[in-house]
């Protein structure tokens, strides 16, 4: 595998500008942040639309933009790629939420969860049922490979890919080191070139990164 580029690694978060500066407004309060459980809650009692895509970060309720041609193109090229080379044992779930944190519940384009189905019927998954998580970026980013990509590592997600939509690359992370938020191990992997890829400590690779981008 060819790893000439590094994978965009966690920026910093920038400190908010201070409230009291020139020409803005003084807000009094803080915002009313929701944790996992008041979020599953609400989605359970109805609260919000039922086809609505909605997620949670940081405690801050999100929906889900629409699809590009492009996204949604990637998104059945990952599936198709994933189920040639997932082993018995573990399954799937698309844009559904995942927790991995106390005011974190995602909904990641892809999972691999161990198991099966029918195993989530009375619970939410969370991080340690995870093998693999794969966002698919066009507009998010800077988002997916910044604060998205420092909150799967803090939870301990084994293995998290970045389908790069824009440049048409993969970012590919593994070895989460929990307590700095980052991973270990990264590497951008361009058309032609392929990266390992193992589920519970079990290769089941190697991956080609043409056969997860759309187009040709």
């Amino acid at each position: 595998m060819s790893t000439a580029h590094a994978a965009p690694t966690a920026a910093p978060i920038a400190e908010p500008e201070s409230a009291t500066a020139p020409d803005r407004p003084v807000v009094e309060g803080t915002p009313y942040l929701f944790s996992t459980e008041a979020f599953y809650r609400m989605i359970e009692l109805g609260v919000f639309p039922r086809e609505s895509r909605v997620g949670l970060w940081d405690g801050r309720i999100y929906e889900k933009m629409a699809k590009a041609q492009s996204h949604a193109v990637a998104g059945i090229n990952v599936t198709m790629t994933l189920m040639r080379a997932v082993p018995p044992g573990w399954c799937f779930s698309h844009e559904n939420p995942v927790t991995v944190g106390p005011n974190k519940a995602p909904l990641p384009d892809v999972v691999v969860l161990r198991g099966i189905g029918d195993d989530y019927l009375d619970r939410r998954p969370v991080a340690a049922d995870v093998g693999l998580v794969v966002e698919l970026s066009l507009t998010s980013l800077k988002f997916d490979t910044g604060a998205k990509l420092a909150g799967y590592a803090s939870a301990g997600v084994p293995a998290y890919w970045v389908v790069n939509l824009v440049d048409g690359v993969v970012h590919v992370y593994s070895d989460p080191i929990p307590a700095e938020g980052r991973f270990a191990s990264s590497a951008t992997v361009a058309r032609g070139e392929s990266f390992p890829f193992a589920l519970g400590g079990v290769p089941v690779g190697p991956i080609a990164a043409s056969d997860l981008l759309p187009g040709r």
